[in-house]
């Protein structure tokens, strides 16, 4: 196999398995119809499975540094299917699958009542292996294969529940409005390799550093690359489709917003970034593009009282943090940004999980009718109040030192401004989490707990 062989996890291709994994097993699930819980811990192990393989394969990475393997592709346009894992690719697939993993134990119990399983099995399935394919990728057309997967999984997941107009609509809006973002990631990589004859992440990175690529080419190739990113982890002005994503089951909420769809566009902006970050232009398109979306939607999600939508418009907020990480141009912005990313992942999918357990209970998201839940549902207390902790900034939980170190970069780079800015949204993240916490489990208790 291609350029550097390299066989881990006792002779098994672990960078190929590791996404193709769960492709292989949908047919499985759609076969186990009969056996509902057969079925249902299936799809858990597939899961787990290869959430061990991405941890073999970062093992294997810190040990012999990073695997390249490849098979013919398309050979007469100089294409290759290339699985390619370094340091960033084998911490998102670790990510991605850990979440996986632990949203589908968890829909055994949530979605245990609903109809229609063995087509939400397999299209999670579905969207996690594409999702870790698309981190494994080694150049721009497997990544955008797997891209478009994503999108299509997401639109349908959004749209579970077919027979309510207002999730049918979610998806469809999802799925059109991602689309504006993915023409312009189609358009960018195609000028890209009419200019340069690659697309591998690689040769581009080599020939960007080596001076071989204009300036002007990398500018405005990576403006429609950001687009593309935009898209996908619901920056301004493309972020309108994540709200109303809300409308799909909780646990997809959780996986859309903590796993896998909006990381996307942070991992893209990241992978690329060896290729486009000598240009200035494009990191402070960047940099801004974050600001400004975290700043719009933390001060929305100040005034929602859907408490689905306040974590929605949070996941928008933190993402923005991270695109301004990314912007700094510094070597620390970059590895900060993927803390952070780590970091929001796991405490939003607990604030997620914990309000699909109160909305189960309660049977609404509205937060005015809510309140006094803290001693009907302890457990879920503690999981939203380590959630709210986390998001908040509140030492020694994870989000303190994953934001601290993004505010510490970019005053570093003397971005005086985006500091300013990014300590108001740490001011208003707070404020939203606290009142989001006040108002469900503290107070008279709800009229519908009773």
């Amino acid at each position: 196999m291609g350029d550097q062989e390299t066989c881990t996890l006792t002779g098994f291709y672990a960078e190929w398995l590791v996404w193709a994994l769960p492709f292989i097993s949908i047919p499985i699930v759609l076969l186990l119809s009969r056996w509902p819980k057969v079925r249902n811990w299936f799809a858990a192990g597939v899961v787990g499975a290869t959430f061990l393989l991405a941890v073999s394969l970062i093992l294997e990475v810190q040990t012999n540094g990073p695997i390249t393997s490849s098979v013919p592709w398309l050979s007469a346009y100089g294409f290759q299917l290339t699985a390619h894992v370094d340091g960033l690719a084998a911490f998102l697939a670790a990510v991605v699958n850990s979440l996986g993993f632990l949203i589908v134990v968890y829909s055994q119990g949530y979605m245990g009542h609903e109809k229609g399983l063995p087509r939400y099995y397999a299209l999670v399935l579905l969207f996690i292996g594409a999702m870790t394919g698309l981190v494994i990728a080694g150049n721009f057309l497997q990544l955008y294969i797997f891209w478009e997967i994503v999108g299509i999984c997401s639109a349908f997941l959004i749209s579970f529940w077919y027979d309510r107009p207002e999730a049918v609509r979610a998806g469809l809006k999802a799925f059109l409005v991602t689309r504006v973002g993915d023409a312009a990631l189609l358009i960018g990589f195609v000028w890209l390799y009419a200019t340069t004859g690659t697309i591998d992440f690689q040769r581009l990175a080599s020939l960007a550093s080596q001076g071989f690529v204009p300036i002007s080419i990398l500018t405005a190739t990576g403006v429609l690359i950001l687009i593309g990113a935009m898209g996908k982890s619901a920056q301004v002005p493309l972020h309108v489709w994540l709200p109303d994503a809300m409308e799909g089951p909780t646990t997809v909420s959780a996986l859309i917003h903590a796993a896998t769809m909006v990381n996307a566009g942070v991992y893209l902006i990241a992978r690329t970034y060896p290729i486009f970050s000598s240009s200035q232009t494009w990191l402070t398109a960047v940099g801004w593009v974050g600001v400004i979306s975290a700043l719009l939607a933390a001060s929305i999600a100040t005034v929602t009282m859907d408490i689905k939508r306040v974590l929605a418009y949070s996941t928008i907020s933190q993402l923005g943090l991270m695109f301004a990480a990314l912007g700094t141009g510094t070597s620390g912005g970059w590895f900060a940004s993927q803390f952070h990313l780590m970091s929001q992942g796991f405490f939003k999918a607990l604030g997620f999980l914990a309000a699909g357990s109160i909305i189960h209970m309660l049977g609404t998201r509205n937060m005015g009718e809510m309140g006094g839940l803290r001693k009907r549902m302890p457990i879920t207390f503690i999981a939203f109040l380590f959630s709210t902790l986390a998001l908040a900034g509140v030492p020694p939980f994870v989000g303190f030192w994953s934001k601290d170190l993004i505010i510490t970069e970019l005053s570093l780079a003397n971005l005086n401004l985006q500091v300013l800015l990014v300590l108001i949204v740490s001011m208003l993240t707070t404020f939203y989490m606290f009142r989001a916490l006040f108002k469900v489990f503290f107070g008279p208790e709800s009229k519908l707990a009773r």
